[in-house]
Formats: structure tokens, sequence, C-alpha cells
């Protein structure tokens, strides 16, 4: 029973200190903030809403920092990109990262989410989606698909020749 009476006293002490703002509960963390977030194909400077698979994508982040009242660049190593569908599929460390977009369509996400002790978290989430190429954007006539449109025109070929021999000879 004095074992409870102790716990409840300290428990006690530390709310009164906490509403009084007595003692600081948090240690001093350093703010972060993201400037500018930009993605587009490699090559290119319009940033796209939709990326065709294979592409080359490049992201930057610009994330700073308040050091004496001043907003200066942030230089985190560990700040990571992930490219998300519904489980990261690329993910690297970033400054200015250049990937290939998955061979897979769907909506994705661009994802940085930096929680560190000691810095004010960033969570960044820019959606894109992946859409198949359109039908001038890659070639009509495959060169690896002339054995199918041969035996398919030898198959109308043929059908025509036996029509015309069955319905005119006896």
């Amino acid at each position: 029973m004095k074992y409870m009476w102790s716990v409840a006293f300290a428990l006690l002490l530390f709310a009164s200190s906490f509403v009084a703002s007595e003692e600081k509960t948090e240690p001093d963390v350093i703010q972060l903030r993201v400037k500018d977030v930009r993605h587009h194909r490699v090559g290119e400077s319009q940033q796209q809403k939709e990326y065709i698979p294979l592409d080359n994508v490049r992201y930057e982040i610009d994330i700073e920092e308040l050091s004496n009242g001043i907003w200066q660049p942030f230089d985190g190593e560990d700040v990571k990109l992930e490219f998300v569908r519904v489980s990261p599929l690329v993910e690297k460390i970033l400054k200015n990262q250049e990937f290939q977009v998955p061979d897979m369509l769907g909506v994705y996400k661009f994802r940085v989410d930096y929680d560190r002790a000691g810095y004010t978290p960033i969570f960044e989430v820019q959606r894109v989606s992946v859409r198949p190429l359109r039908h001038d954007q890659h070639e009509r006539f495959l060169p690896i698909a002339y054995p199918y449109y041969i035996s398919a025109f030898s198959m109308m070929l043929g059908l025509y020749l036996f029509s015309f021999v069955y319905l005119y000879h006896k």
C-alpha cells in the first residue's frame, strides 16, 4: 500500500509541474520545413502528373532548417524517398534523385517521411499516375510478331481459296 501512495505522489508532482510549466518535458528540437518539391522526366523541366513505365524521373526536394532565426539548407544524409503504390517499389536516399519508373501501371506516391529524434518530422506526399503507352507512342507492327501476321493472312487466304473452290467447282 505504501508503494501505491509513492507512485501516486510522484505522478501528482509530475502533473503539477507540467501544468505550471516548471519543467520542460521535451528536449529542444530543430525546426525543419520543406521549401520546394519538384519531379520531372530527365531532360525536361516541366513537372508531370503522369508518367509511362520505364520513364527516367528526377525528384528534387529542398529541406531547410531554422538556425539562429534564419532558414538554411538542411543536409540530412538519411532523408529517404519512397515511390509507393501499395508497398514501396523504389527506395532511394535522396538529394536530387533519379530513378526509373517501375513497369507496373497504377497510382503512385512520391513519399518523403523523415522522423528523427531532435528534428521536427517531415511528411511530404505527391501523387502521380503511371499510365500505359498511347496508341501512337509505340510501333504499329512489331517485327517479332511477323510469324503471327503471316499465319493470320495465310488463314484468310486459305479460307478465301477454299470457299471459292467449294462454291464454284464440282
